[in-house]
């Protein structure tokens, strides 16, 4: 699943078309795959755009472009990159970053930032993927100027802040990943069976339009347990800590 979010020229559209250029190597000329989807403004122009039949244990490069009908709308963003999983049967090494708790109520006030994050990306080999679980926003530090995230609009912008981060966006860019959720996506220490649902609506709906996780067909809109593997001897488990929690 490739993600992006489009600054819009024109903040009143709809949306807008995307073309996702997926290749073999860094300066695109050999393009493997295309995908097309919509940024739209119900979604806070962001995008999730699922590209299929990909070789395993391969380091693919993509970038976006929006396909307007006018001259200036034909745009590209910057190129990222990703490693795919090797077969389920292959035995292979890995290393994989981990991390979470991105307080920007903590960093901000003391000047800080998340640099440990583009040091991980620079490490050579280059990390597989990133397990990016638990507290990818702090929705209730202070970060904005009213307080706390309620409403949709206010935990979307605590998903942008977080975002603007240099060194998390280079991470991002340069890895696969997998991510979850912990508390602070909705609001410090909720509980599933006495969180207000709208307020838990619109920190899930958020955090799944900001981050690259796969609806699951079948199942209640926001769910993050799953299992994920990455050749014969790695196997994640992700749990929910959190939605299906009863009262503490």
């Amino acid at each position: 699943i490739l993600w992006t979010h489009v600054v819009p020229i024109d903040p009143e559209a709809a949306g807008l078309g995307l073309e996702v250029e997926v290749a073999s190597d860094a300066g695109f000329a050999h393009v493997v795959k295309r995908a097309h989807g919509l940024a739209l403004a119900d979604d806070d122009f962001t995008a999730r755009i699922r590209v299929d039949g990909l070789a395993s244990a391969t380091r693919y490069h993509y970038r976006f472009r929006a396909i307007g009908s006018k001259p200036w709308l034909r745009v590209k963003s910057r190129a990222g990159s990703f490693v795919t999983a090797p077969d389920p049967a292959a035995a292979a090494p890995v290393r994989f970053v981990i991390s979470g708790d991105s307080n920007l109520g903590y960093t901000r006030p003391r000047d800080l930032d998340f640099h440990v994050l583009s040091a991980a990306a620079s490490e050579s080999p280059t990390p597989d993927f990133f397990v990016y679980f638990g507290d990818t926003i702090y929705s209730d530090s202070g970060v904005l100027p009213g307080g706390d995230a309620v409403t949709l609009p206010e935990y979307r912008e605590i998903h942008r802040l977080t975002r603007a981060d240099a060194h998390l966006q280079e991470l991002l860019a340069t890895t696969g990943t997998f991510t979850g959720w912990d508390d602070h996506e909705v609001h410090n220490d909720y509980a599933g069976e006495t969180v207000d649902p709208a307020r838990f609506e619109a920190g899930a709906r958020a955090f799944f339009e900001y981050l690259p996780v796969r609806e699951q067909v079948g199942h209640a809109p926001w769910r993050i347990d799953r299992r994920v593997r990455w050749g014969r001897d790695v196997e994640l488990f992700f749990v929910d800590g959190r939605q299906f929690r009863s009262q503490e």
